[in-house]
């Protein structure tokens, strides 16, 4: 939320700014062969599920399936997003996200391959699995509740007195509140199963909260998404989901409703996304995202079925794309020189004046002197 709130702050001003901005740095860049053409490096598919895992991914914090030693193009990177996690995966990641720095553990269990030890052992160790008995961790799938109940270990969530508080709800209820009381059921999670995807969305939550010194870059920044599915049992649901799929600037969002969706929600997307529709609002929630001023609709809705819509984004503004290629993750645009140039001035000229409490009358003046 703050990441939002920050950027609507700044917006107003960068929307003049990048004007001066790609007149200020381009002539730096041109020099080394500048070019703003957007890097597609094979272009992919995704859901908010995998994307949380490309960030991790990123951040060497998990790794693709099967990943050779040479670099891998963006589309090759499978994290098997929509398949289930199993304990020793679990165990590997929350290892190398909160286990940082601690000394060297012996694992108990035997069923533990080798390759996994080190972070069983710390798990053993730091209370957050007791195994399933008989000198065994246990390697087959984690429910959600499974996962919780490690990180109300790991956290001591609930204290002696807690249980006076929950009154008759049942322990998967308690640990979902506990969850949620804690940010981690962020937007994407699934109602059924627990994927992989599931948890790189709640440990991706749990490192920003949490752990933010372990979110530095250790491979090469992904390109934009061709196109983020998502899957929503309502409109509310769906709205929030678009907000957080449009924060990566993909070319389309997929949304596909629940066969439960109530009529009245689907009705409610369709007079809200779908600009030939009388009752449409002719605002999208994502309208200081997309360039309104494009001379093409920045946004087309197309409706593919009854349950399922897809928005195309023709065109996104200026200041977005570039705030994004400094996010040291997700990079927009394809010539070095410019990006590192847009970094620093950015974090020289740009992040100041916001923090100086101006109005945006005034942040816009700053920033045109700039």
């Amino acid at each position: 939320m703050r990441f939002k709130a920050n950027l609507r702050q700044l917006l107003m001003f960068l929307l003049l700014t990048v004007v001066f901005l790609f007149g200020a740095v381009s002539v730096h860049a041109e020099s080394a062969g500048f070019s703003d053409a957007l890097w597609t490096n094979g272009g992919y598919n995704a859901t908010l599920g995998d994307m949380a895992g490309r960030r991790l991914y990123v951040y060497g914090l998990v790794d693709a399936q099967g990943e050779a030693t040479e670099p891998l193009a963006d589309n090759q990177i499978a994290l098997a997003s929509d398949r289930p996690v199993n304990r020793l995966e679990i165990a590997e990641m929350l290892y190398r996200l909160c286990g940082g720095g601690s000394t060297e553990t012996v694992c108990p269990f035997t069923d533990v391959p080798e390759q996994y030890a080190e972070a069983v052992g710390w798990m053993y160790a730091s209370g957050v699995t007791r195994g399933v008995g008989g000198d065994l961790y246990g390697t087959g799938d984690v429910t959600r509740v499974q996962f919780l109940t490690m990180l109300s270990r790991l956290f001591t969530w609930e204290d002696s007195g807690a249980a006076a508080q929950w009154g008759d709800l049942g322990y998967e209820d308690r640990m979902n509140i506990l969850a949620l009381e804690n940010g981690l059921l962020p937007v994407g999670i699934g109602g059924d199963g627990f994927t992989l995807g599931d948890a790189y969305l709640m440990l991706l939550a749990l490192a920003e909260q949490r752990f933010p010194e372990v979110l530095k870059p250790v491979r090469a920044e992904l390109s934009r998404p061709r196109q983020i599915a998502v899957s929503a049992s309502s409109f509310m649901d769906a709205q929030e989901q678009i907000d957080t799929a449009v924060q990566y600037a993909p070319y389309s969002i997929l949304v596909s409703f629940t066969a439960n969706t109530p009529a009245v929600d689907l009705r409610a997307f369709r007079e809200k996304y779908n600009t030939g529709n009388p009752a449409h609002t002719g605002e999208y929630p994502f309208t200081a995202i997309v360039n309104t001023g494009a001379s093409l609709a920045s946004c087309d809705y197309t409706q593919k079925s009854v349950l399922t819509f897809e928005l195309r984004f023709s065109s996104y503004a200026p200041a977005y794309l570039a705030s994004l290629d400094t996010a040291d993750w997700l990079r927009c645009y394809q010539d070095e020189a410019y990006s590192r140039s847009l970094a620093d001035f950015w974090n020289r000229e740009l992040l100041p004046l916001a923090a100086k409490g101006m109005s945006d009358y005034e942040k816009a003046v700053a920033a045109q002197d700039l």
